[in-house]
């Protein structure tokens, strides 16, 4: 049995112009920011995407922390990245979001032992999506990073900059 994707000229395509096709080919994991403050509207509105994002049973397992000082930004990066690999440019990014869990007891833990689903990581992951997704300014731009080396914010993080 071939698992091997479909190429991609037979799937069908969208439209250009559409949003969401726009939005996807717009996004960019950036790697290198500004000293440029993001203004708290910029991080309201993807904020608001990302609270927007479907979930299993409405649970809405997401909490987000919007983290601007310096000595925190670079504590999440050193003890939450890989250990050892210098990361400058995502401490450099002025504005990180964390995006932790709240797991409930019915939805991700009963249901998950039964379906084998892990559903908060899947909606977590859904609205970090949202979350990259929403820049519609092009001047500043999101980078995106899953899960902890060390185990201590179960998550995901973006780092928001111009």
């Amino acid at each position: 049995m071939n698992h091997d994707p479909e190429p991609v000229s037979q799937l069908p395509a969208e439209p250009r112009g559409t949003a969401v096709r726009d939005a996807i080919a717009r996004r960019v994991s950036c790697r290198a920011y500004q000293s440029k403050p993001v203004s708290e509207a910029q991080v309201m509105q993807i904020l608001e995407a990302a609270r927007l994002a479907p979930s299993a049973c409405n649970q809405q397992p997401w909490r987000f922390a919007v983290v601007r000082g310096h000595d925190l930004r670079r504590r999440i990066v050193e003890d939450g990245f890989l250990p050892g690999v210098k990361m400058t440019w995502a401490i450099d990014a002025p504005v990180h979001v964390v995006i932790g869990m709240q797991r409930s007891f019915v939805t991700h833990r009963l249901a998950a032992s039964v379906s084998g689903v892990d559903y908060p990581w899947v909606d977590i992951g859904i609205a970090g999506e949202h979350l990259v997704l929403a820049p519609r300014n092009s001047a500043w731009a999101p980078a995106g990073s899953a899960g902890s080396s060390r185990g201590w914010w179960p998550g995901l993080w973006a780092g928001l900059g111009p």
